[in-house]
């Protein structure tokens, strides 16, 4: 098959999150197998690339009017999020119509967001939606509705699902989220994110930004620094966990968000004297995150919306013990007591005690690091999640030429 996939983000252009890292891992395993992978994504830049990890990537420059128009007064910041849709969408199928005629693709994947111009007028080839989590959806899980804007945006989105030849989620969370939206939809296929064991020679000597010479049992956290990743419990279940375990120390890897503002973190990190506890990294390239949860005691993930949440399979995968929030796709992933704990999210009294039972049990940290890593290379290695989907698009590919 060739396959074109439509993306907001890629490794290979730089920071990227969940979806740069399910689309490194099924494309690389999809070439491996014979596929031919393309991969349209949005960026600064017209250009073509061919990929390490698999494929071509077919870069185009990604309008901003929606930015221009989320400054406007009053109806700005409800528009904005349509515009983008539109714009975005205008842009994926732009560049698809010229690649068309250059290649000879079998099936088109995309997020829920940027597909609305291919949905409505590309008929011979069959499109699948991945539900990566939304504007919408994030809103929805985390404040109990969503705000006018997200809503507007949905309206167009679920025109793309409708027309779509297939929907997948990578959890089951996440596809009962959706048929409780779309009462009317279709089955929806549940194939978890593949996760890809990433080796690197200079894993444990991390010294940069908190040394882990045995002095230091460090806690890790990977993701945007934003309120729906729990960043604010974690920092408050941090004061406890500092006080009581004077060896730990918090190592947070992510970008900043609009969410969350710098200026108040540090001012509690200040407050409560843990400016030698916790560590903001930054963005971490991502061939330098193993090396942190190799060094790590421990993977912590308090969000309080999960579509998968690739950070805790990997971890898993490198035997690390995961902290992580019930009631989201992270029940699917972490089992309670065995591989780590759930707590309730934004309970960080609960997630302060989770966090320092592991700290404090090295016998324990290692069992479920074990078990772990057992269970994530049973349920997410990539060879098995690839071998899915390539099932899955077939089943789509044959029922358009049928």
């Amino acid at each position: 098959m060739n396959v074109c996939f439509f993306a907001l983000e890629h490794h290979a252009l730089g920071a990227g999150g969940g979806i740069a890292s399910y689309l490194e891992a099924l494309t690389a395993g999809l070439e491996q197998l014979g596929h031919e992978i393309h991969v349209v994504v949005k960026g600064r830049r017209q250009r073509d690339v061919k990929l390490e990890s698999g494929g071509v990537l077919h870069e185009f420059k990604g309008g901003n009017l929606h930015w221009y128009v989320s400054r406007l007064p009053f109806l700005g910041k409800v528009l904005s999020l349509t515009v983008r849709e539109l714009e975005w969408s205008w842009g994926f199928y732009r560049r698809f119509r010229y690649l068309k005629k250059r290649y000879r693709f079998d099936l088109i994947e995309s997020s829920e967001t940027g597909n609305l111009f291919v949905s409505l007028f590309e008929k011979s080839i069959p499109l699948v939606i991945r539900l990566h989590g939304s504007t919408y959806s994030f809103e929805k899980s985390t404040r109990g509705a969503a705000s006018f804007g997200p809503k507007l945006d949905r309206i167009l989105q679920r025109i793309s699902f409708r027309k779509a030849s297939g929907i997948s989620a990578p959890s089951e969370f996440q596809r009962r989220m959706f048929e409780s939206e779309l009462s009317n939809s279709s089955n929806v296929a549940v194939i978890p994110n593949p996760v890809m064991e990433h080796l690197s020679p200079s894993a444990g000597q991390i010294n940069q930004d908190g040394s882990n010479g045995h002095k230091h049992k460090m806690v890790f956290y990977a993701g945007r620094i934003a309120d729906v990743k729990g960043v604010w419990p974690l920092l408050e279940a941090f004061v406890e966990v500092a006080e009581k375990r004077p060896e730990a120390l918090l190592l947070m890897a992510g970008s900043p968000h609009v969410s969350i503002s710098r200026d108040d973190i540090d001012s509690f990190i200040k407050s409560h004297n843990l400016s030698d506890k916790v560590r903001f990294l930054g963005h971490v390239p991502r061939e330098k995150i193993p090396e942190y949860y190799k060094a790590c005691t421990l993977c912590v993930v308090p969000s309080y919306y999960e579509t998968f949440c690739i950070t805790a399979a990997e971890a898993l995968l490198h035997g690390k013990p995961v902290v992580a929030s019930s009631g989201t796709s992270l029940e699917e992933i972490v089992e309670d007591g065995k591989t780590g704990f759930l707590v309730p999210s934004g309970n960080a009294g609960a997630l302060a005690e989770a966090i320092m039972r592991v700290l404090s049990d090295e016998e324990l940290a290692e069992r479920m690091g074990y078990a772990g890593r057992e269970n994530a290379l049973a349920r997410f290695g990539a060879a098995k999640i690839v071998l899915e989907t390539v099932s899955f698009y077939l089943t789509l590919v044959r029922g358009l030429n049928n």
